[in-house]
């Protein structure tokens, strides 16, 4: 999915967060120059537009949706994965 993000035009991906390092997500951002991290919670200071929720826990989707900015678009991890599959 990221790769589809990077190469549409409209979207700018500003950060790729992931708890490893070595997840393949991260290493595509880090090749492309976006931004990286383990945590999510100094990004919700940026203003953002869509933020998408990939763990699968609801917990952190609750965090996420507390946290986010105003006006943020979120998407669950199940509707990220099916975007996934239909693209």
């Amino acid at each position: 999915m990221l790769k589809l993000l990077h190469e549409a035009s409209g979207f700018d991906v500003v950060a790729v967060i992931d708890v490893d390092d070595n997840a393949p997500g991260l290493q595509l951002a880090r090749k492309w120059g976006i931004a990286v991290g383990r945590d999510w919670r100094p990004w919700m200071d940026e203003p953002l537009d869509l933020i998408i929720e990939t763990t699968g826990r609801a917990d952190v989707l609750e965090l996420i949706r507390q946290q986010a900015p105003k006006g943020a678009n979120i998407v669950p991890s199940a509707v990220a994965r099916m975007m996934a599959e239909l693209v």
